[in-house]
């Protein structure tokens, strides 16, 4: 999945800086080496575009985060489905399967 991510051939890929803030602070809590989050993080924002959750994403996210009904999505779930509306993304690289029960989004998993 991630060589073809890599490749384009679901198109451009991003993080936003919610999903950033996650993996280093979980890099650096697992493998208890704060050098380790920092290589990460460098390598991240080496390799791809960080998109900034704004007001607009951040209200949108709330109000998905409130109106879900069959799923039990983070509100950093939430923010990556508002930025991919209003991006106009619908392709999602994720391991998480509630990404499965929202419709107009294609989850990519392998």
């Amino acid at each position: 999945m991630i060589k073809e991510i890599i490749s384009g051939k679901y198109g451009s890929f991003f993080l936003t800086d919610y999903i950033f803030d996650e993996t280093v602070t979980i890099t650096a809590l697992r493998a208890k080496s704060l050098a380790k989050a920092i290589a990460v993080g460098t390598k991240i924002k080496e390799a791809m575009e960080i998109l900034k959750v704004d007001e607009i994403a951040f209200d949108a996210a709330w109000t998905i985060f409130k109106d879900q009904r069959n799923t039990k999505l983070s509100f950093t779930d939430c923010t990556i489905l508002s930025m991919m509306h209003l991006h106009g993304i619908t392709n999602v690289a994720t391991f998480d399967s509630d990404f499965k029960k929202v419709k107009l989004i294609k989850v990519i998993d392998n």
